[in-house]
Parts: structure tokens; sequence; C-alpha cells
């Protein structure tokens, strides 16, 4: 990964495109899972948190009959939106 450390707004951008339904789950989580996997890269604490919190964007919920399969809500994404300070 050559591209430069990203920073907290594109996160909050990105995450902002998924719950616009401009952009799958899994590619944003496998964006920030990529920066994830190069923690020496990434020196900010606040982004470094809301990247591990992006990488797991797509995992599911066992048991989700009649809800979103996903284990985070899109009410979760808002949070980490506005806890970064990006709403």
């Amino acid at each position: 990964m050559d591209a430069a450390v990203p920073r907290l707004a594109e996160v909050v951008e990105r995450l902002n495109a998924v719950l616009a339904g401009d952009a799958p789950r899994a590619a944003v989580a496998d964006w920030a899972a990529g920066w994830i996997a190069r923690p020496e890269a990434v020196a900010d604490p606040r982004l470094w948190q809301l990247l591990r919190l992006a990488a797991s964007l797509a995992l599911t919920s066992p048991g989700a009959a009649g809800r979103s399969p996903f284990l985070h809500s899109d009410a979760d994404i808002r949070d980490w939106i506005e806890s970064a300070g990006g709403a």
C-alpha cells in the first residue's frame, strides 16, 4: 500500500458513503483493513480507532433473522462518525 495515510475526514467520508448506499460495506472494510495491517503507518489514535471500526463493517451477526445481517447497524456507523467529530 503506497498511498498516503488517510485523514480522519477520508474515513468519515467513506463511512458516509456506506450510509448513503454509495459504497459497499465490504469494500470500505477491506480498504480500512489494509491500513490496520500496517499499524506503524497510522500514528493518530483517533484515526486508528476509526479505521479499526471501519474494518469491521462487513461482519455479520449470527441469528439476524428479520434484521440486518450486519453486526454493526447504520446507527452504530453514525455514532462512530459523531465520535470522530465528523457529524
